[in-house]
């Protein structure tokens, strides 16, 4: 009666868990979603790929942050920040592309952060329920 007990506990733990963590992980997308709409930002029209697309997913702010960068370095002729002179007047608007597509980077990183959880919470809540139904076919 001992191991039944644990095994219905652990069951219910382990599909609590997945719950949060699968809704957690959605909410998390949908959280990045909303917040890079409401800023109105489009890939630019010279964009590699998904031009003219409003950044609201991960390929997007990767397409827009391939942009700025390519931009940046054509103004620098092709020198990174390190790269140039401290004296160099252009050197300063790298740290405003730096900011940009650092932003972008981490809106990729929360999307694929809630694409672990929410996977990692459909998985642990499954095997809840294969633990709970192997203990009452017991």
């Amino acid at each position: 009666m001992g191991k039944s007990r644990l095994a219905f506990g652990t069951a219910v733990l382990a599909m609590l868990v997945g719950a949060g963590s699968f809704f957690g992980g959605v909410a998390g997308a949908v959280y990045t979603y909303n917040e890079a709409a409401q800023q109105n930002i489009t890939v630019t029209d010279d964009a590699s790929w998904n031009a003219g697309d409003a950044v609201t997913g991960p390929l997007d702010m990767l397409a827009q942050a391939d942009v700025i960068e390519h931009h940046q370095l054509d103004r620098t002729d092709g020198k990174f920040y390190a790269e140039m002179d401290r004296e160099d007047p252009a050197r300063a608007s790298w740290l405003t592309a730096t900011t940009l597509t650092n932003a972008l980077s981490l809106g990729v990183l929360a999307y694929g952060l809630a694409a672990l959880a929410a996977t990692f919470g459909l998985v642990i809540g499954l095997s809840g329920v294969v633990l709970f139904r192997s203990n009452r076919a017991v």
